[in-house]
């Protein structure tokens, strides 16, 4: 169900039960009552609740964030009973739009008591080092601009697990945060040399080491990986030859 006009009023006063996607463009929709196991995709317009509202676990709610007014240049849902949150909340930015420190969103508004959270938000991050911060209170859902928070990434899997302890062994780690890498080691022991491929991939080359098991980190703006199972990595000795035995004596003729 579409609202398709950008501004005005369009309302229902029956039930209704969404199993696919809400959408409002702009203006108000206003909703006798909601049951949503699908996507109420706010856009930039409001949307309107009469009595409770308490999507389905499975549920997104959508919002895009244009501009600083609720209802216009962002979406707002203004529920009149109480709200249960639930599902996954999914943020866009409008291109056109460059939030600033300090700005908030009430992108839910309850007259009686909001509760619960959502299991998942995409969309956070921000350009220039900024993003949505997501506070859930008793009336409503608010997003505010600031620093984003910066952690330390994490090595999730080693490929291959082990290799000669003579180095060159090309080792292929995943896991999150890779981006802005500035070192990655074997133990104490710089990789000869590491290339992120992407924020969940490097891929280095192992240093000469010794036998025995070492842990491999990352290290970033953030910090360092902590030291995890998942992270070993095993150097098993080289194996040398022995001196040649001189030949055994001949028979004598």
């Amino acid at each position: 169900m579409t609202k398709a006009d950008t501004s005005g009023t369009a309302s229902l006063g029956v039930p209704v039960v969404n199993a696919g996607t809400i959408l409002a463009t702009g203006g108000t929709l206003a909703l006798g009552s909601l049951t949503n196991t699908g996507t109420l995709n706010l856009a930039e317009g409001t949307v309107t609740v009469a009595t409770a509202y308490a999507p389905a676990a499975g549920s997104t709610l959508a919002v895009t964030i244009g501009g600083t007014t609720a209802g216009t240049n962002y979406g707002q849902l203004q529920v009149t009973g109480t709200t249960t949150l639930a599902g996954t909340l999914a943020i866009t930015t409008a291109g056109s739009f460059t939030p600033t420190t300090g700005q908030s969103f009430a992108v839910t508004t309850s007259s009686a008591t909001s509760s619960g959270s959502f299991s998942s938000v995409t969309g956070t991050s921000l350009s220039g080092g900024l993003s949505y911060s997501v506070s859930a209170t008793a009336t409503g859902v608010t997003l505010t601009v600031g620093t984003a928070s910066v952690l330390p990434p994490t090595v999730t899997a080693v490929i291959p697990l082990g290799r000669l302890d003579g180095g060159g062994t090309q080792v292929s780690l995943s896991g999150t945060l890779f981006t802005g890498a500035s070192a990655v080691s074997f133990g104490a022991t710089p990789a000869a040399s590491f290339t992120v491929v992407g924020a969940g991939v490097i891929d280095a080359t192992s240093p000469v080491g010794t036998a025995g098991t070492v842990n491999l980190t990352v290290t970033t703006p953030g910090g360092t990986s902590a030291l995890t199972p998942a992270d070993d990595f095993t150097y098993v000795a080289v194996a040398t030859a022995g001196p040649v035995p001189p030949p055994a004596p001949g028979p004598d003729l």
